[in-house]
């Protein structure tokens, strides 16, 4: 038992496309399977179909710099030597997830890998690892043991970095500014629910996203917002995961227990200006719980987001 954001894709553009038709905006669009999840990207330039490809590229090239799994990665290399000197993407995103550790007291831990490896939830079978394995795994999982000198990165104490929490809002952003070099001014971006809109649409109008309620079919919209050269950024519970023994079993896992998380939340929206901060908000929320999210979000203004919590009420925070 599978779920994905593939669902949400569907829906948002269902939302999207309807009020596009209506007024005749002629866009061009392309889909894929990259980054181990759904690629769309949709522009209002008709004449400009090669930047559909460059893309889709970008996200090749981001790959083979972030991927912890693929062997001709940078990250791969990496984790597999313990200490090189890295490309300035790479370095810029480990500091990232080093700030985004220190400011949540190691509950967002980019060393996280050596867990999400037994875990396993994107392969195609699963099973709950034993406890001395994730015991064994824990002794090397503190993003204290990443030191970072100029260009060059440490890994102490065997850890191995996974960038899964950062890395498709960073790519989506970066694709953005891609766009925008070129002189696209209207746009959507979305990385396997990362949706990042460009501008406005061609009429004026704001972007519309649909949020999806938690655990339910994909017509059941939570609400929608509207989005106007900003990014809304999805993560729950059951978006990646599997059930074993009646057990639903999720993809954020606790960096100190080496088990799923487990919170008052199903599942956690955010809009802001930056994908990658959203990828690791969402995220640092779902894991901390209303309650506490509510604390930390309040820390950056301008953010917006729904906090979904098991009895289906909904914290909205502007």
């Amino acid at each position: 038992m599978k779920r994905t954001k593939y669902i949400f894709i569907l829906l948002f553009l269902s939302v999207f496309f309807a009020g596009c038709s209506r007024k005749k905006q002629e866009y061009i669009s392309i889909t894929d399977f990259k980054l181990n999840t759904v690629v769309y990207v949709a522009l209002y330039e008709p004449q400009k179909e090669y930047l559909l490809d460059e893309c889709m590229k970008l996200c090749d090239r981001y790959e083979r710099i972030f991927s912890r799994t693929l062997p001709e990665s940078e990250l791969y290399r990496l984790n597999e030597t313990k200490e090189m000197d890295v490309s300035d993407e790479l370095l810029e995103l480990i500091q990232m997830g080093i700030d985004y550790g220190e400011k949540t007291d190691g509950i967002f831990d980019i060393t996280i890998a050596p867990l999400a490896a037994l875990w396993n939830f994107t392969g195609d079978e699963h099973q709950v690892p034993a406890q001395e394995a994730l015991d064994k795994a824990l002794q090397t999982v503190d993003y204290q043991n990443v030191v970072v000198d100029g260009s060059h990165v440490t890994l102490k104490n065997h850890a191995s970095i996974d960038l899964g929490a950062l890395a498709k809002g960073y790519i989506a952003d970066r694709m953005k500014e891609y766009l925008i070099s070129e002189g696209v001014e209207s746009a959507i971006i979305n990385l396997g629910g990362n949706v990042l809109c460009i501008g406005r649409k061609p009429d004026g109008a704001a972007f519309q996203v649909a949020i999806q309620r938690p655990f339910s079919d994909r017509s059941d919209v939570l609400e929608t917002t509207e989005v106007i050269d900003q990014t809304v950024v999805s993560s729950g519970i059951y978006e990646r995961g599997f059930e074993a023994d009646g057990i639903w079993y999720h993809h954020i896992l606790n960096p100190f227990t080496g088990q799923p998380n487990t919170t008052d939340l199903t599942g956690v929206t955010i809009q802001c200006d930056r994908s990658v901060d959203g990828d690791a908000l969402s995220t640092i929320s779902m894991s901390l719980g209303s309650g506490r999210a509510e604390k930390f979000l309040s820390r950056y203004p301008g953010v917006q987001a729904w906090l979904v919590q098991k009895n289906g009420e909904v914290i909205k925070l502007n």
